[in-house]
């Protein structure tokens, strides 16, 4: 394997891309695991990619990808239906620094005499050296971006700084050792929780980016699909202090529709999902992309196991049709014990 400075692109991830950082109390010093080349590879549930899993990480429960809790780290996996040509050139215009993240070295990633292994026309796949802040614990990561005409997959791995000199290398490894069968078919999620589906609302192919699942009409494809009725169910790890109330995670749940502008709320209420108390939103607001008038609702539900949240969105002239299935909907959501 070569690399190649020649790529000098930034890029931003998509707006619906979960970022899963585990911050502990504290990260002291310990040995490093090891990645061994007989490693075996594991298939990351609810993808067709397979890495190399070090000793002591373990598939994550609250993300895509696997997870070290004691070390901080963690590495997520995304498998995007973007082409990977058109994902780069999108993504090239100083994303990364709006994420709060800073690009330290990028690298082009070729083999001797190709380009990709995923079929010729394709731009290779890059290896990017990040930094990034959060929550006052400064980070370091690996990205993996690759792909196809048809989609793009991304890996990222992310590590505390003190720990740099042990896990960079080793998480480096594990970032290319990524093994995407792009022909296969996707395992399935290990999804916390179940709602039923309704005539207009099925389960929709988007990519594995956590415990995710978005339902609306299968048939809709393309630039159609983001003002096509739609419902998202997802557990949700967001930082929750002594005084925060279930109407602000409401709120700010609803203000991270970036999909979304000019956001309204028309009402807010208490309310059950799967018959647990909730909070709910309902507001009007236009789509970022060519101003359809729009109705969402955003229900927040705590729970023993964790936050979840529902968000619906249709236009607005198709919110009375469709009302009673979201209700229904809403009122499946059962948490798999």
């Amino acid at each position: 394997m070569v690399r190649s400075t020649q790529f000098s692109r930034l890029f931003c991830l998509c707006a619906f891309f979960l970022v899963a950082i585990i911050v502990p109390a504290a990260v002291g010093a310990q040995k490093p695991p090891v990645l061994g080349k007989d490693t075996p590879y594991t298939n990351i549930p609810g993808t067709r990619i397979s890495l190399q899993i070090p000793d002591g990480f373990s598939i994550a429960d609250t993300f895509v990808g696997i997870m070290k809790e004691d070390a901080a780290s963690s590495v997520l996996v995304a498998e995007i239906p973007v082409p990977y040509s058109e994902m780069l050139a999108k993504l090239e215009n100083g994303g990364l620094a709006s994420q709060g993240v800073e690009l330290l070295e990028a690298w082009n990633i070729v083999g001797e005499g190709e380009e990709s292994k995923y079929g010729p026309g394709n731009p290779p796949p890059v290896l990017l050296f990040a930094r990034q802040s959060s929550q006052g614990l400064e980070m370091r990561k690996w990205y993996r971006l690759d792909g196809d005409a048809a989609s793009t997959i991304m890996i990222m791995a992310t590590f505390p700084v003190s720990i740099e000199n042990h896990y960079s290398p080793l998480l480096e490894q594990v970032v290319l050792s990524a093994y995407w069968d792009k022909d296969g078919a996707k395992s399935s999620p290990n999804l916390p929780f179940t709602v039923d589906e309704t005539p207009d609302f099925k389960r929709l192919d988007m990519p594995s980016l956590g415990p995710i699942l978005i339902l609306g009409d299968p048939s809709i494809k393309g630039r159609k699909r983001a003002a096509s009725p739609k419902i998202l169910f997802a557990a949700w790890e967001t930082p929750i202090g002594a005084d925060t109330t279930l109407s602000t995670l409401a709120h700010r749940r609803i203000n991270t529709l970036q999909s979304l502008r000019d956001i309204k709320i028309r009402r807010e209420t208490e309310t059950t999902m799967g018959g647990m108390r909730a909070h709910q939103l309902l507001a009007d607001a236009v789509l970022a992309e060519d101003g359809a008038p729009m109705t969402v609702r955003v229900v927040v539900l705590p729970t023993n196991s964790g936050l979840f949240v529902m968000v619906a969105e249709t236009q607005a002239e198709a919110w009375s049709n469709l009302v009673a299935q979201i209700d229904l909907m809403q009122a499946s959501f059962r948490l798999n014990r």
